[in-house]
């Protein structure tokens, strides 16, 4: 019996689809670990974070935060316009893991600003991951078009 070529291609399709996808797999599982910095851990997020534009975060281990001196999120007031884009604010919330859709992994913070001004309001700041594993950095959402980013300082025993 002779094959057509016809029936010789779908033969390698049907057949080296599956070997493909397994070796595909199988590549993916042995891939090299990520060189950026990337965590699940809270004890490697648990430390003050600083910025060279003098912005502190301090993250806890039972996921509570304070923030002071960070660039003002758009979400977090009711009057944002391209002149408030350096203003800068502090405040307190909780954070947990997680970052903005389709952006790399961080952390998110449910921010309560500490300011009097009338117009601020407790929003949702989220933040990603940057750095290496020696030199663990965030950089929030709302910095993402700055070079600022938060590196880690050492770690909070609580």
């Amino acid at each position: 019996m002779t094959l057509s070529r016809k029936h010789l291609w779908l033969a390698l399709i049907l057949l080296g689809g599956p070997a493909a996808l397994l070796t595909a797999v199988s590549m993916l599982l042995k891939s090299e670990p990520s060189p950026f910095f990337d965590t699940r851990r809270t004890e490697d997020v648990a430390a003050v974070w600083s910025s060279d534009a003098g912005g502190r975060l301090e993250f806890t281990r039972t996921g509570e935060f304070t923030a002071s001196n960070i660039r003002l999120d758009p979400t977090c007031t009711d009057a944002y316009d391209a002149g408030r884009r350096n203003e800068r604010f502090s405040g307190t919330g909780k954070w947990k893991f997680g970052s903005f859709p389709d952006e790399p992994s961080g952390v998110t913070l449910e921010f309560t600003p500490t300011s009097t001004a009338p117009d601020l309001h407790p929003c949702t700041v989220y933040s990603m991951f940057t750095g290496t594993p020696e030199r663990p950095a965030l950089q929030l959402q709302q910095d993402r078009r700055t070079p600022e980013e938060y590196t880690r300082g050492e770690p909070l025993g609580r």
